[in-house]
């Protein structure tokens, strides 16, 4: 008896052991190793202007109901508080495009709004009143007179005449100043040249202290691959080296002693970052989080480059995010196609071959994605001809001047020689002529993929064929004598804006693009930005949805913005690596784009000092399905507080969710000032350590106020934005030298 309990203990034994065991394994294999460590030897000071957001109030928001005020704004969207504790520091008006038409005098802008001239708008007195309610300072959006006429002032000494009576006006109550919004789309750089030295030196003249900001050429212009229509205007190169040589020129320009231009700004969107879900030939090579791993590549090269660009003015990114467009992915008013999923064979669908006996088409059960049939499209053989085409086709009836997108699911061996078109068939100057056409080479062979065409009908245009062609010339016969077969499903199309917004937008990935982005800013020593924008509605850019809650943009700045004004800690952190999908269409110089071809970290971190003296870590982990199990070392900190801490925790269980989960969680730190904790797939922690009582003069951070810090006060002083700023004013002089001498051999 004894035995048989011995045994069957034994046994127990073993199978508890293989239990946790195997659960230990199987926790092991969906987690990670991370180790951060933070350092506090210089730390870099963060400007809080990077914490920015355009002021984009539109009238007409509610119905016919104009927004006029702050007070409107506060009572009928959003509270003074609710937007207080976002954290803006600063914001630009009049926002984007709506400057290039802004009358300040008249407080009103040009638009065929509500079928009149012109608009009502907020007051310059309403964003002061608005930008100081909410603790932050105003960036200026000067109207040069791009677009003519606009509501009331039209020329260009009449818009030259107010800026200056502006900065009469409001010299001690605003000091930045922007030349301009986006004037590359409308002149040539010399053009600019002139109007912005012109506006130049006559606002300096009213005021030297103010601060101007040159117009850049916006970094991430997409130079290559397969593009959008509304890409190609900005397809410009030459433009681009030609800009950036004015830029040179005005930043070294002088006003009167003084430096014309303190600044230059950027509108840096990723266009081609993100994905479309119905467009693999746009969006080739796609993946979760592909934009949250965007602004931790491609970004610091951007900011980098252009600080040296730039020098000695400084780099402001005056506006930004992903790119968020009049309408979501696949969205518009449908167009009528007949028999779209060939479940009536080939009824509605013609075939057509360039020489006979080189294709057919044939309706087939034997593969398909929607229904239970699709259509075959074979080019068989060749002719013997210089080049051999077959298509299949579907007469549509459109309107003029309409911009279509049409979309068709994809099978196909050799997607190098299929493409996809839209062509105007009706009589008139453009019949034949094609409105839209796209190669679908950048599509993975045999797999069902969405792909699209889009283009603007022209003027005369009211029937157009919708098109998908196989093609090969004789020396693709050569190299390959094998036929094309294409199965083609599920065709429909739409009326669409131009302005698409990629699927990214609105969700928890474009969250985590925000708040990498802004901490990107900070080390890269970004002067200021100003996101893309402080509203509400259904775009995608805005900070507060329809229903005026948060968006996961929101959740992401306002977490971030306890850093504004503080400064940045060196922070290391080994993680495991993601390889990322080689995207050949991208080129390595093109901002514009993700090209990948890399290994990247899983998870970022960044930490630094808040004005009042606490220390934050954020940390991301980017991975869509495991945790990361992260081993976080402070020792090299020496005013940390030791017990009990906050951790803010954002979690999303996917990168498609609207928005990220909120709960915190009491964390100790110990005498070891080493914590371990896990952190979860798609999600960001913020950990909120307080201040053992930081000391002014303790200029690198270790904990006492002695000689190094002196010498390091010493050698820095009479530079801007170093450590030694220890009051935060900007400058290094007398006032920080004082402090630190009070408090010597504390």
């Amino acid at each position: 008896m004894i035995t048989y309990f011995r045994s069957l203990i034994l046994i127990i034994f073993i199978f508890f052991t293989l239990f946790f065991t195997s659960l230990r394994v199987f926790a092991q294999s969906n987690s990670f190793p991370v180790n951060i460590t933070i350092n506090s030897i210089s730390p870099i000071p963060i400007s809080k202007y990077i914490w920015g957001a355009g002021l984009g109030i539109a009238p007409g928001l509610d119905g016919n109901e104009k927004v006029l005020t702050s007070q409107d704004f506060f009572d009928k969207y959003i509270s003074e508080d609710k937007i207080k504790n976002v954290g803006i520091k600063l914001l630009r008006f009049p926002q984007g495009i709506w400057a290039d038409e802004y009358n300040w005098k008249a407080a009103c802008f040009q638009s065929n709004y509500g079928n009149k001239p012109y608009v009502d708008y907020f007051s310059v007195d309403e964003a002061l009143n608005f930008a100081h309610r909410i603790g932050a300072d105003l960036l200026y959006t000067v109207n040069i007179a791009v677009s003519g006429s606009t509501c009331g002032v039209s020329s260009f000494n009449g818009a030259l005449q107010d800026a200056v009576d502006l900065v009469q006006k409001y010299k001690d109550k605003i000091t930045y100043y922007e030349i301009g919004n986006e004037p590359e789309s409308d002149w040539d750089a010399e053009k600019y040249q002139q109007v912005a030295l012109s506006f130049a030196h006559a606002m300096k003249a009213v005021s030297p202290s103010i601060k101007l900001a040159a117009v850049g050429y916006p970094s991430t212009n997409p130079s290559t691959g397969p593009v959008a229509d509304y890409m190609k205007p900005f397809l410009n190169p030459q433009k681009e080296a030609q800009w950036n040589n004015i830029i040179n020129q005005l930043i070294h320009s002088d006003c009167s002693g003084v430096p014309c231009f303190d600044f230059v700004t950027d509108h840096p969107y990723p266009l081609s970052v993100g994905y479309h879900p119905y467009a693999t030939n746009y969006y080739p090579v796609n993946f979760p989080g592909k934009a949250a791993y965007y602004s931790s590549i491609i970004y610091p090269k951007v900011f980098q480059r252009r600080n040296s660009d730039y020098s000695p003015a400084k780099y402001d990114v005056s506006e930004w995010n992903l790119f968020c467009g009049d309408s979501d992915p696949g969205s518009g008013a449908p167009i009528n196609i007949s028999n779209p999923s060939f479940e009536y064979g080939s009824v509605d669908w013609s075939f057509w071959s360039v020489h006979p006996n080189t294709g057919n088409i044939q309706t087939t059960t034997e593969e398909h994605y929607d229904g239970n049939s699709s259509m075959k499209l074979v080019l068989s053989s060749s002719s013997g001809q210089d080049r051999d085409d077959v298509t299949v086709a579907q007469p549509l009836n459109v309107s003029p001047n309409k911009h279509i997108q049409a979309f068709v699911y994809i099978k196909t061996d050799k997607p190098e020689y299929v493409s996809f078109s839209l062509q105007q068939i009706n009589t008139g100057q453009h019949q034949w002529q094609l409105i839209g056409e796209s190669s679908l080479k950048t599509i993975k062979p045999n797999s069902w993929q969405p792909v699209m065409v889009e283009g603007t009908t022209f003027n005369d245009t009211t029937s157009l064929q919708i098109v998908l062609g196989a093609g090969k010339s004789r020396a693709d016969w050569a190299n390959d004598h094998n036929p094309v077969n294409v199965y083609i499903d599920k065709v429909w199309s739409i009326y669409s804006s131009i302005y698409v917004s990629p699927g990214s937008v609105k969700t928890v990935e474009q969250g985590i693009f925000i708040l990498e982005s802004i901490l990107q800013m900070a080390k890269n020593n970004v002067h200021m930005s100003s996101i893309h924008y402080l509203g509400v509605g259904t775009d995608g850019c805005v900070l507060f949805d329809s229903s005026k809650n948060p968006t996961a943009t929101t959740q992401t700045f306002s977490l971030s913005s306890v850093l504004a004004g503080g400064k940045l800690l060196d922070t290391k952190t080994d993680s495991l690596n993601k390889f990322l999908p080689l995207d050949e269409n991208c080129d390595e110089n093109d901002f514009s784009c993700l090209r990948g071809g890399v290994d990247a970290p899983y998870v970022s971190s960044y930490s630094g000092i808040s004005p009042d003296g606490t220390t934050y870590v954020l940390i991301i982990n980017r991975h869509d399905s495991q945790s990361g199990n992260t081993t976080l070392d402070l020792s090299r900190l020496a005013n940390v507080s030791l017990g009990n801490f906050t951790a803010k925790y954002l979690t999303a269980k996917s990168y498609t969710d609207k928005t990220f989960n909120e709960h915190d969680e009491t964390m100790l730190l110990t005498t070891t000032k080493k914590l371990t904790f896990n952190i979860p797939p798609v999600s960001i922690v913020r950990l909120q350590i307080p201040s053992s009582g930081n000391i002014l003069g303790d200029v690198n951070h270790d904990g006492k106020v002695d000689i190094n810090d002196y010498n390091q006060l010493v050698s820095d002083f009479g530079k801007t934005n170093t450590s030694s700023d220890i009051n935060n004013d900007g400058k290094v002089d007398i006032f920080d030298y004082n402090i630190l001498v009070g408090n010597f051999g504390k």
